[in-house]
C-alpha cells in the first residue's frame, strides 16, 4: 500500500456551475449520496479507464460530502498510473478533479434573459469516476497532498457516513 500522503481535495463545491455547450450544470448537497453508499467509484486520470489510480472498493480511495462539496482522497496504486498520477500533482501539472456522472434527479432553470443559458441543477446523481485533469469543468476544483497521511481510519468520515446513511435509510420509507 502506498504510504505517502494521499492525493485529494473538492471535486466541485455545492452551487458552483459549469458551462456546457448548451446549459450550465451545478450540484446541490446530497446528490452523490446514494452513489456514495451504494457504488464503487474510481479515480482516473483524465476520464481512461486504462489509467486507474485508486478505486473505494479497494480501500485505495475515499469519497464523501461535506458542507461544501464533494471530496475525496486517493492512495494512488502502485503502478505507473499511480505513480505518474502523483508527480503530476507534485509538480502542479494538473488543476483538479472532473466528475463522470449521471443526473437521476435535477431542477431544470429557465434562463432569466433571453440569450443566456438554462441551468440543470442536479439533486441526484450517479458517480463512476473521478479523475485527475487539466482543465476541470468545476474551476474550484482543487487537487493537493492531503496532510491526513497513509490510508487511516478517518473518525470524522466514518461518522459523515453513518449519518448520510441514516438519512438513506430514512428516505426510502
Amino acid at each position: 500500500m502506498n504510504e505517502k500522503r494521499p492525493l485529494g481535495g473538492y471535486a466541485l463545491h455545492w452551487g458552483t456551475l459549469a458551462e456546457r455547450r448548451d446549459h450550465w450544470v451545478g450540484f446541490k448537497k446530497g446528490a452523490f449520496l446514494k452513489a456514495i453508499a451504494g457504488g464503487d467509484v474510481q479515480a482516473l486520470m483524465f476520464h481512461d479507464d486504462r489509467y486507474p489510480i485508486g478505486r473505494q472498493a479497494a480501500g485505495t480511495m475515499k469519497v464523501w460530502e461535506d458542507e461544501h462539496g464533494l471530496q475525496l482522497a486517493v492512495w494512488p496504486v502502485p503502478t505507473s498510473s499511480g505513480n505518474d498520477a502523483e508527480i503530476l500533482v507534485d509538480t502542479n501539472s494538473v488543476r483538479g478533479w472532473s466528475i463522470g456522472y449521471r443526473p437521476v434527479e435535477f431542477d431544470l432553470i429557465p434562463p432569466a434573459k433571453k440569450g443566456e443559458k438554462p441551468v440543470l441543477m442536479v439533486t441526484e446523481a450517479t458517480l463512476r469516476e473521478i479523475s485527475l485533469v487539466t482543465w476541470p469543468a468545476m474551476t474550484d476544483s482543487n487537487v493537493k497532498r492531503l496532510s491526513i497521511g497513509p490510508l487511516p481510519e478517518f473518525r470524522h468520515l466514518k461518522e459523515i457516513l453513518t449519518r448520510q446513511n441514516k438519512y438513506l435509510d430514512a428516505s426510502k420509507h
